[in-house]
């Protein structure tokens, strides 16, 4: 652990810990972008941004948000820095930041895991879907804890820490539909054309939201802490 911190010690040296913010962001929107491009057949109100990593421009989805996810990790490590203080949990502090790695290992596998592989093989989507929901759930987490601790460090303003909240929150209600869309395909007898209602109507546009509020997210602290020269 020690070797790691040291690693991380001449990275940030060298490499401002917000640019790795900023650049999660660009290419977290420029990889969709490229897809959503390359993909007129894709509809991204009706269709979970999965079913994009099946079509034509696919590739572009899958790399643009591993990369993406890539570069938060050295970001929130930065961000746990910065929020280090005496007024801190230290131990909140520390969980906040594992559990911002888990989100974006997570959203890696997600992503590695896709495409015309989670289409022909049973078991890659299911650790497609199950991965997805570790970085949903820890990525709600993540943003609430971190604005819960910028709340107790002065380095912070009160728009900065509602904006995490807020960005939890959307995660937190996409999470409703897709527990209830999974559930529905499980208990199929039950209630599997309302899951699919879901699927189609609700939840694609919804997952997009996230993913942008997410980007957002990591571009918002970014130029914050850029900004406060933190």
């Amino acid at each position: 652990m020690t070797t790691l911190s040291k690693f991380f010690d001449k990275v940030f040296e060298k490499i401002p810990g917000y640019i790795f913010g900023i650049l999660s962001f660009l290419i977290g929107i420029i990889g969709p972008g490229l897809a959503l491009l390359l993909s007129p057949e894709y509809m991204m109100w009706r269709y979970s941004i999965s079913q994009l990593a099946h079509e034509t421009g696919g590739l572009f989805l899958n790399i643009g948000l591993i990369s993406s996810n890539i570069l938060t990790i050295p970001f929130i490590i930065y961000l746990g820095r910065v929020l280090k203080d005496d007024q801190i949990n230290e131990s909140i502090r520390k969980f906040a930041i594992g559990a911002g790695i888990l989100a974006t290992i997570s959203s890696i596998l997600v992503w590695t895991f896709s495409g015309e592989l989670s289409a022909t093989y049973s078991f890659i989507s299911d650790l497609h879907g199950f991965f997805a929901l570790i970085s949903w759930f820890s990525g709600a987490l993540v943003c609430a804890l971190i604005s819960f601790l910028m709340r107790k460090n002065i380095k912070f303003n009160k728009k900065i820490t509602i904006f995490g909240y807020i960005v939890s929150g959307i995660i937190i209600f996409y999470l409703i539909p897709f527990i209830i869309t999974n559930l529905c395909y499980v208990l199929r007898d039950l209630c599997f054309s309302f899951g699919t209602f879901l699927t189609h109507y609700i939840n694609a546009s919804l997952e997009w939201l996230v993913l942008f509020s997410l980007s957002t997210w990591n571009l918002a602290n970014s130029i914050y802490l850029k900004r406060k020269n933190l």
